[in-house]
């Protein structure tokens, strides 16, 4: 085991290289709109799963609604560039404040438990979030989900085919790790 540790950090940079090249290719080589919904869908996701590894591995907390915060920055992206026409990443910018506000609120009432109870708040948390967004239906449409929201544009350029989505998630991706 000790081997292949001392090789992987000898060739730490080569491998990093190989990989982001092997990511920069993906949409040109793979022309599969699922699979590249699928990737899509992996970078989306490493981006919660690097959020939960900083609070769960390295912070030692248990918090089990990491997901609303997640929909909360979603949900905002699409009201507000629904809504209010805002650019999207105004939107994105935005949603990331809204979610941390509601993230520091939470985090009032979790300093005084200790333990597990932090888990069991942000469960709640969570719960709370699913029956809001599945019951206010003037607002987030209920189980019918929010539809006709706009596409992503960075000045005029529009981020409406799965390989242009692709690289922007990938580039959040990047930034966020």
């Amino acid at each position: 085991m000790k081997g292949i540790k001392t090789c992987f950090v000898r060739y730490r940079l080569w491998i990093l290289a190989l990989v982001a090249v092997l990511l920069v290719l993906f949409p040109l080589v793979i022309r599969n709109k699922l699979v590249l919904t699928i990737g899509c869908y992996i970078l989306l996701y490493s981006i919660v799963s690097m959020s939960n590894m900083i609070i769960i591995g390295y912070g030692g907390m248990l918090n089990l609604g990491q997901a609303a915060f997640y929909g909360i920055g979603a949900y905002t992206t699409a009201l507000l560039s629904l809504h209010f026409q805002l650019p999207f990443f105004m939107c994105f910018f935005l949603s990331g404040l809204v979610a941390a506000l509601l993230g520091f609120l939470i985090s009032v009432p979790c300093l005084r438990v200790r333990a597990d109870f932090l888990g069991l708040i942000t469960l709640a948390f969570l719960q709370l979030f699913i029956s809001i967004t599945q019951n206010w239906v003037s607002l987030t449409r209920g189980p019918m989900g929010l539809t006709n929201i706009p596409r992503a544009s960075l000045f005029g350029f529009q981020f409406n085919t799965q390989t242009r989505f692709f690289y922007l998630a990938l580039v959040i991706a990047v930034l966020s790790y």
